[in-house]
């Protein structure tokens, strides 16, 4: 195994991934089942506590894995970086969550700094795998880094205009949705990583 601590990380960032697309799941069941009702209300909070209690796991794992694999490519100490000014931004989302301005403002940025450090550990992918000649592994790096770019800019938009035209719930919904699929896509390039960092 040529790159151990590489290896290693993108095991533990592939495992959030997952973790996040769980969690993503429970909210969607948790949604559903407060539309339904006050008998499917227990349901609904036993799976927003359970959405909440993955998500914190696979944050810890996330920060983990990308601190693990900065030990064989440099471009993952960038999304470190990211990962904690994310996690700086929702800190004062938390703390202001009565202002809805600075509420939104946080948000945002915790948002973009997620995406960005996806941008990076895609990179870091992509850098491992032309280090290891194997172009294929490069290539659906570069493509995923493309279609997280994409996302980002779209999510973005939506966010902003959440803001602006606060009573449309319609660009709360379609943001999570967009992530799901990219998170799906982003699970499958570590996947690829992970084996290809295995040899």
């Amino acid at each position: 195994m040529t790159f151990p601590n590489a290896f290693v990380g993108v095991k533990k960032i592939r495992t959030a991934v997952l973790l996040l697309i769980i969690a993503a799941a429970l909210s969607a069941v948790a949604g559903i089942l407060e539309l339904i009702g006050d008998a499917a209300v227990l349901g609904g909070a036993v799976a927003v506590i359970a959405a909440c209690v993955l998500m914190i796991i696979a944050f810890i794992m996330k920060i983990g894995g990308v601190n693990r694999a900065s030990k064989d490519e440099p471009a993952f100490k960038k999304a470190m970086t990211l990962l904690i000014i994310g996690i700086a931004a929702s800190v004062v989302t938390g703390a202001f969550s009565s202002s809805p301005v600075v509420s939104s403002l946080g948000s945002f940025v915790s948002n973009i700094t997620e995406f960005v450090a996806g941008f990076f550990i895609c990179t870091g992918i992509m850098n491992l795998a032309d280090r290891l000649n194997d172009a294929d592994i490069s290539a659906k790096a570069k493509q995923t880094r493309s279609v997280l770019v994409v996302i980002w800019a779209v999510c973005s938009v939506l966010s902003l205009l959440s803001v602006i035209f606060s009573g449309v719930s319609a660009f709360g919904i379609i943001c999570p949705v967009v992530s799901i699929v990219a998170d799906i896509i982003y699970l499958g390039l570590l996947g690829k990583a992970k084996n290809m960092l295995v040899k």
